[in-house]
């Protein structure tokens, strides 16, 4: 149900004109329809998988979001790859075909996989542009500033935290001493929180027998990411966020989540990796080899739906 989520607080938007759904699993007609009746501008058009070319041509974002319930989530990103790769390669190979212009938003799991899969297939379509591909780390960032939030007890509205590493809970890392309006933050508190953060999806399981995993927060998080495209689409000046996109910010690591400006034409600037404390540089090292080798595990020589043979390394 995440897409619905999104969909429903998109359509708050004040600068989107539609928002269009591809239902993968026949499931969300209703839910679709629901949505609809919000009278606010933007219109939610519902579309069958096979109606994929009527659904993405003209739009300027694409998203690229889950096929699974929630339980992919109760599994190690290895798994996760396992389960979503034949739909995330098939999917990106139709928008390559479609509409590679657009900007495209990953949040099918496990992303620190998944970029590196979309952007092989769009290269093998010789239209990769990696300043328009861009992972989501969304959930986690929205989760880690709620959490320090609370701990802090400040407003997470106006709380900011830049992330870096992978875009999965077990490789993303938070960079909580630099975090904005605090001034200090022990180590104890920076790995309680790392902690926490790590934990989230285990604890919101272990919350219910009928896990459909994050599927409000998940919603919210996808809206914020995708809204902050929109703005810089728009023109809007300074448009910043952290995403996990096609890097050389680390040595022998080809994606990295940092801190990036986005204007009408994609990624503008990488910020890098700034100054970090020594807990967080003790989890960047942990997450590097994990990062290599689930890109080197999306890049794997494998056959898509078309026989395209993703093994190429970019």
């Amino acid at each position: 149900m995440t897409p619905i989520f999104t969909a429903a607080l998109l359509k708050q938007s004040k600068i989107l004109r539609a928002i269009n759904i591809v239902d993968v699993s026949n499931s969300l007609s209703g839910a679709v329809f629901d949505a609809g009746h919000i009278d606010t501008k933007p219109k939610i058009k519902y579309y069958r998988k096979s109606s994929l070319r009527d659904a993405l041509s003209n739009v300027d974002i694409i998203a690229l979001m889950d096929n699974a319930d929630g339980r992919i989530l109760s599994t190690e990103p290895k798994l996760q790859l396992m389960m979503s790769s034949t739909y995330v390669r098939e999917m990106a190979s139709e928008i390559s075909k479609i509409n590679p212009s657009a900007l495209l938003a990953v949040f099918a799991r496990p992303v620190t996989a998944t970029v590196p899969l979309v952007s092989e297939i769009f290269n093998k379509r010789k239209c990769w542009d990696p300043n328009k591909i861009l992972g989501s780390v969304a959930l986690d960032a929205m989760r880690i500033e709620s959490m320090a939030a609370n701990l802090f007890h400040l407003n997470p509205s106006f709380l900011s935290i830049p992330v870096v590493g992978g875009a999965d809970p077990s490789t993303l890392v938070p960079l909580l001493t630099i975090a904005k309006p605090l001034n200090y933050i022990s180590q104890e508190h920076e790995k309680l929180l790392v902690n926490q953060l790590r934990a989230c999806d285990r604890d919101l399981e272990d919350c219910t027998d009928d896990f459909k995993g994050p599927a409000m927060s998940s919603g919210a998080a996808a809206a914020r990411f995708i809204s902050t495209l929109a703005r810089a689409l728009t023109g809007e000046p300074n448009v910043r966020c952290s995403a996990y996109v096609r890097s050389n910010i680390i040595p022998f690591c080809r994606y990295f989540a940092n801190e990036v400006e986005v204007g009408t034409t994609g990624i503008k600037c990488n910020y890098g990796l700034p100054k970090v404390s020594p807990v967080a540089v003790n989890l960047i090292q942990r997450a590097i080899p994990v990062i290599t080798e689930l890109s080197a595990m999306a890049c794997a020589p494998i056959e898509d739906p078309e026989d395209l043979k993703i093994c190429e390394k970019i």
